[in-house]
């Protein structure tokens, strides 16, 4: 049975677990620690300094839950030792300069928040901070006006960030010049599974840079000021994008609103062997998906699933620098420029529907490109446009096609030896 003990005062008769709020005691016996869960209630916002002392008093006795009541104001980041359970059931109103709740060079340890509120005005300022540290859990209801990262994940040097669990109702105002509502940074975040929940108003939605095997799933990323979801990497052009991360049931809608060059969901710098299945991206600024490499940091081997786009400004799916991308039942309607586009983006596979876009249905600029099962109709260029301008010798093998009511008409091959 869980035995508890508040701040002021209680005692079970076969525990006592006291933390005096003027001084820092405890007293533990007659049971084993691991059941004991320690209240502590703050009176009038107590602030993180004693809490640190109350933590850690608890720690050395083997206390491994502890439930915090009350608000408190953080003004340098609460530091949470490994193997321990906090829960905070008032509002985290933070002030510090960097994170609020840090988990750093830690494991096996589980946050349950309310709401974590920032200033709105520190730049560096950041909710949860889970920095070199693995096999950690973090639950929370909101993070709210935190300018940089709502979390972040981490590693850096020779550290390792990786079997975290992330799952948070709503962050939003993460909109500093690095602001993300959740973050995965380093080659050495790994593994780590965001879950569920609404990233809304930030800078970005949920960003990858240089992470290998995350997954996200059922998460919404819509009205952020940049993009929904990015995969990308840590220096510009170096070609060191995450990789083989599974993002599954996005719903990305009207990002892009300060700057359209990224969209609904972004690939970039080299970012390869990724998968993103169940997208929604509809009324984005820029694209609803759009991968962007270059001669030196190609993204490849990419996969893409079960795409719904819908009314997005600068095209269904762009994809540029991309070789070997596989597109299966990506379905494109009325956005302002291509459904889908490809461009230097050789060696790839479509399939799906292309529906009343602004101008082609597919536009191909690339080699080998096979045309697996494709219907476009409605849209303002050719059905099906297999053009130069990207790839030498631009070809397609077109397996299956019908293409009614394009204005351009239903399909454009140039005289190169390949097209079929």
């Amino acid at each position: 049975m869980l035995r508890r003990t508040v701040i002021r005062g209680f005692c079970a008769h076969t525990a006592v677990a006291f933390l005096g709020i003027g001084g820092v005691t405890m007293q533990v016996f007659g049971i084993e620690h691991a059941d004991i869960e320690v209240l502590l209630k703050t009176e009038q916002s107590g602030d993180a300094s004693q809490l640190l002392k109350k933590i850690a008093a608890a720690k050395t006795q083997g206390v491994r839950k502890i439930r915090i009541q009350g608000d408190v104001d953080i003004f340098e980041p609460l530091i949470i030792p490994s193997e321990i359970e906090v829960i905070f059931d008032g509002v985290l109103r933070s002030h510090s300069k960097d994170a609020t709740l840090l988990l750093e060079n830690v494991t096996d340890v589980v946050l349950r928040f309310h709401e974590i509120l920032g200033d709105g005005v520190t730049e560096q300022q950041s909710g949860v901070a889970i920095r070199n540290s693995s096999d950690c859990t973090v639950y929370g209801s909101r993070i709210l006006s935190i300018l940089n990262k709502g979390v972040e994940i981490s590693s850096t040097n020779d550290g390792r960030s990786e079997r975290n669990l992330v799952s948070i109702d709503i962050i939003r105002g993460a909109i500093g010049k690095s602001g993300a509502g959740v973050s995965i940074f380093g080659k050495s975040s790994a593994q780590n599974r965001i879950e569920g929940g609404v990233l809304s108003g930030n800078r970005i939605g949920i960003t990858i840079n240089g992470g290998m095997f995350n997954q996200v799933r059922s998460v919404t990323c819509s009205n952020n000021l940049e993009a929904g979801a990015m995969i990308d990497g840590m220096v510009s052009r170096a070609a060191d994008g995450g990789s083989h991360n599974v993002l599954r049931s996005l719903i990305c809608n009207s990002n892009g609103s300060a700057n359209a060059a990224y969209g609904g969901v972004y690939l970039g710098n080299g970012s390869s062997f990724n998968e993103i299945i169940d997208l929604v991206a509809e009324g984005n600024f820029g694209a609803g998906c759009r991968l962007s490499g270059g001669d030196s940091f190609q993204n490849k081997g990419n996969k893409f699933e079960h795409f719904r786009l819908h009314n997005n400004q600068r095209g269904g799916f762009v994809a540029s620098e991309s070789p070997g991308s596989t597109l299966i039942d990506v379905i494109a309607e009325e956005n302002g420029l291509s459904g889908i586009a490809l461009f230097k983006s050789d060696d790839s596979n479509v399939s799906g529907r292309s529906d009343g876009n602004g101008a082609d249905g597919l536009l191909i600029q690339s080699a080998n490109v096979e045309v697996l099962n494709f219907l476009a109709s409605g849209n303002k260029g050719y059905g099906i446009h297999v053009a130069y301008g990207g790839s030498n010798s631009p070809n397609a093998k077109i397996h299956q096609f019908s293409g009614n009511g394009n204005v351009r008409g239903p399909l454009y091959l140039p005289s190169s030896i390949g097209n079929k």
